[in-house]
């Protein structure tokens, strides 16, 4: 819960969002994996929404910095 916290305390809306699409990233790389139609479109579609979420924790730091 640490991670969500802005320096001063406060949750960080940014940071949650961007914990929420990683998971989703993930979590859609595991179900078409898992159901044996993971294609490059879903790697590509999975790689990017962690990416995606990943730059804005990134982001997310260095503004509230």
């Amino acid at each position: 819960m640490s991670l969500l916290k802005e320096d001063n305390g406060t949750l960080s809306m940014m940071r949650l969002l961007s914990l929420i699409i990683v998971l989703s990233g993930v979590a859609v790389g595991l179900i078409l994996a898992l159901t044996g139609k993971l294609d490059v479109n879903g790697v590509s579609l999975s790689l990017g929404l962690v990416t995606v979420g990943l730059t804005g924790k990134t982001v997310s730091k260095k503004l509230e910095a």
